[in-house]
């Protein structure tokens, strides 16, 4: 079973403009993760988390980094093609 990536139907220009930015905010939210913001974030880490709230925040920072690269990469690709498990459900 191979997921592959094909080309994505048409989209008008205000949901690219809406992924691009969607991508880019999530960009600066997890670029904020790692640096500047790091203290504020790790405060709303609530404390029945079983981990550091210093490792929490930085996962989260990463993933939305590559979400967003991922959003603004990989706007002309649908995400699941027909021989997708997902598909036959």
């Amino acid at each position: 079973m191979e997921i592959g990536l094909e080309a994505a139907p048409k989209t008008s220009k205000a949901q690219l403009f809406g992924r691009l930015l969607l991508g880019l905010m999530l960009v600066n939210s997890g670029v904020s993760h790692l640096t500047y913001l790091r203290q504020p974030f790790q405060a709303q880490v609530p404390p029945w988390v079983p981990l550091n709230s210093d490792p929490v925040v930085v996962l989260s920072g990463c993933v939305e980094v590559v979400l967003g690269l991922s959003l603004m990469a990989l706007y002309r690709r649908k995400a699941y093609g027909a021989s997708s498990p997902l598909c036959s459900l």
